[in-house]
């Protein structure tokens, strides 16, 4: 079966994201090992992922990033939980990859250059869900188990080079640690997300002047 996506040309591209949390996530792997994890922030897992805003534009943008999100996470579940059979495993983590880049390459635009501040308060909560959603599909160990399913010798070039990266990025992140060094990165992954944001805004606005 071909795949649209896996083109040299697009390798890149397709992988950019998940490769820039798992990236952050390998170096966050000592600090993990050495931190206390006491005075760290509680998880943001306990608390509501969505809000509603004041006016229609948000809340239809919301919607739709909520939608995207649901639906990536899904094919993460199915994936990760073994409900994908062997040779269909790359095709699915290809959508879910389209499904994250288009979800996340939205956010970063609509939060740095929407005119409107309360859509760009929505894209800021759609951009820190899907960071976390990042962390977890980097992190998940169950997921990474399933790539030894494929078999390599059935696989194409370009498969073949996007399936070892996939699997060199899953291991610098960290995923073959314990669950619970596994926990401490997510959760530094979490902390830092929710530091760098205001920086990052400021670094955009000073670029845009």
């Amino acid at each position: 079966m071909s795949r649209s996506c896996f083109s040299s040309g697009l390798i890149n591209r397709r992988i950019k994201n998940l490769s820039m949390i798992l990236s952050l996530s390998a170096v966050l792997v000592s600090c993990s090992l050495s931190e206390d994890p006491e005075g760290m922030s509680e998880s943001s897992e306990e608390a509501s992922l969505w809000q509603t805003f004041d006016t229609q534009q948000a809340t239809d943008y919301i919607g739709q990033c909520r939608s995207d999100y649901e639906l990536a996470e899904s094919l993460f579940t199915e994936l990760a939980e073994g409900q994908v059979a062997a040779e269909s495993i790359l095709d699915e983590f290809n959508q879910m990859e389209i499904v994250l880049d288009r979800l996340a390459s939205r956010a970063s635009l609509y939060r740095n250059v929407h005119p409107s501040p309360v859509v760009r308060e929505a894209a800021d909560l759609c951009q820190q869900n899907v960071y976390a959603l990042f962390s977890r599909i980097g992190l998940s160990r169950p997921l990474y188990d399933q790539l030894d399913k494929i078999e390599v010798e059935q696989l194409g070039p370009i498969d073949r080079r996007y399936l070892e990266k996939m699997r060199e990025d899953f291991e610098l992140a960290g995923v073959s640690q314990d669950e619970a060094t596994r926990d401490r990165i997510t959760q530094l992954n979490e902390e830092w997300s929710r530091l760098a944001r205001p920086s990052i805004a400021i670094f955009v606005k000073m670029c845009a002047r």
